[in-house]
C-alpha cells in the first residue's frame, strides 16, 4: 500500500493534507477520492487512511486504528563530514537501513566544511532526503540527524554507549567478540552502538589515540580501502547483521 507522511497525531479521525501531501497523494501517486493509503507519523506511528474531499479540500480520513510501524533500531553511525553530495547518499541509504542515528562530525583531515550560516539549511536537506527513503522503505519514523561537532563532544555523547567501534585500516583486530548478542541487545541505553567512520583523508593518529583512550574499539576490514561514502554504510550492515537487526 502506498505511503505518505502526515502531521502527528494520527488520532485525529480526520487530518487536513499540507500542500506537499496534496501533490504526493494525486499527482504523484494518482490516488482517487477513496483511495487507502498508510499514513506514518515519522514518530513510528502508522494508521490507514482513506482519501477523500471536504468542502474542496483533500484530507485523510482513519480506517483503522493506530499501530505501531518499523523504527530504526539503536544503533548510531558518527560520520566524517565528507565534500559533495555524499553525505546525501550515506543518510539515504542508512536510513534504509534502519540505522537510528546519524552524528555528524568534524575531523582533522575533514574536506567538507559546514559554514555556520549554512548548517540549518543543509540539515533541513538532509532531512527532505531522509525522509523520502522512509517513505520508500517502509520506515514509519525517521533517522535523528544532529550538526556536526568535534570529536571531543561526540566522545562525551557516546560515553556511556556498550559498544563503541572506529573502522581504520591501521587497526589490529577485526569485530571484537561479544559474549553476548541478546544481552547486548537488551541494554536499556539510548544508543547500543556507536560505529564511527573517518574523512577521505582517515583518521589522524591523535584521534585514532583519543578514541582508543575512550574507550572505543578499532576494527580493522579485510577488504581493500573503502571510500568514506562506501565505508558508512558497510560499517552499519556490519553492526547490523553481528547485532542481528539484518535478517
Amino acid at each position: 500500500m502506498r505511503r505518505c507522511a502526515l502531521p502527528p497525531p494520527l488520532t485525529d479521525d480526520r487530518i487536513p493534507l499540507s500542500s506537499d501531501a496534496k501533490r504526493y497523494l494525486s499527482g504523484s501517486l494518482r490516488l482517487k477520492l477513496g483511495d487507502q493509503f498508510i499514513g506514518f507519523d515519522q514518530e513510528g506511528n502508522e494508521r490507514i487512511f482513506s482519501l477523500v474531499d471536504e468542502d474542496g479540500s483533500l484530507q485523510a480520513e482513519a480506517v483503522g486504528d493506530v499501530y505501531r510501524g518499523r523504527c530504526g533500531v539503536p544503533i548510531a553511525l558518527c560520520f566524517a563530514l565528507p565534500k559533495g553530495d555524499k553525505l546525501d547518499l550515506v543518510a539515504r541509504q542508512i536510513t534504509e537501513l534502519g540505522i537510528g542515528k546519524l552524528t555528524l562530525w568534524e575531523a582533522e583531515r575533514s574536506v567538507g566544511v559546514w559554514r555556520a550560516n549554512k548548517i540549518e539549511q543543509k540539515l533541513a536537506r538532509l532531512a527532505r532526503v531522509t525522509r523520502e527513503a522512509a517513505r520508500q522503505s517502509g520506515r514509519a519514523d525517521h533517522l535523528l540527524i544532529s550538526k556536526p561537532t568535534p570529536l571531543n563532544e561526540l566522545i562525551t555523547q557516546y560515553q556511556t554507549t556498550p559498544l563503541k567501534l572506529f573502522f581504520d585500516p591501521e587497526a589490529e583486530d577485526g569485530w571484537p567478540k561479544i559474549s553476548s548478542d541478546d544481552e547486548l541487545r537488551s541494554s536499556t541505553s539510548e544508543t547500543i552502538c556507536a560505529i564511527l567512520v573517518g574523512p577521505e583523508g582517515g583518521l589522524s593518529p591523535k584521534e585514532c589515540a583519543q578514541l582508543q583512550n575512550a574507550g572505543w574499539h578499532g576494527v580493522r576490514l579485510t577488504t581493500p580501502i573503502l571510500r568514506t561514502e562506501t565505508a558508512g554504510v558497510v560499517a552499519a550492515s556490519l553492526a547490523l547483521d553481528r547485532l542481528g537487526w539484518l535478517t
